[in-house]
């Protein structure tokens, strides 16, 4: 598959999901994870807000809306989750995602401002 997209493309591809991701995260009220300047661009680790535990989350999303993300198993457990974003990802996979993770943080209490994940991370890909 990287032969067929060309090395270049998908380093490109991976860079602008991971860019789309966090953006649309940030809009809806998680910030990334790590603050260090050079990110990977094939994990996305969120920060959850003080009383949210990752669990609940992971589940809802899998469980009402197929989409597979991972929690923590070191320190960090319960006050992270983890998206992918590299393979056979596209850009509609990004914001497919981030409506999932809104409806399911809206369905677990949190008061967020519908559609703005997705918002933001369609302007995030169409900017790149």
């Amino acid at each position: 598959m990287i032969g067929e997209e060309g090395l270049p493309n998908v380093l490109d591809r991976h860079a602008r999901h991971a860019a789309a991701l966090q953006s649309g995260a940030r809009a809806l009220g998680l910030p990334v994870f790590t603050t260090a300047p050079i990110r990977s661009n094939t994990i996305t680790v969120l920060q959850l807000p003080e009383g949210r535990e990752a669990g609940p989350i992971v589940r809802h999303l899998y469980e009402k809306h197929g989409t597979v993300v991972a929690g923590a198993r070191n320190k960090l457990r319960g006050t992270v989750i983890r998206f992918g974003t590299m393979g056979a990802v596209e850009d509609a996979d990004i914001v497919t995602d981030l409506q999932h993770l809104e409806v399911s943080l809206i369905e677990l209490g949190r008061d967020i401002e519908r559609g703005a994940g997705a918002a933001a991370a369609k302007e995030a890909l169409q900017a790149a």
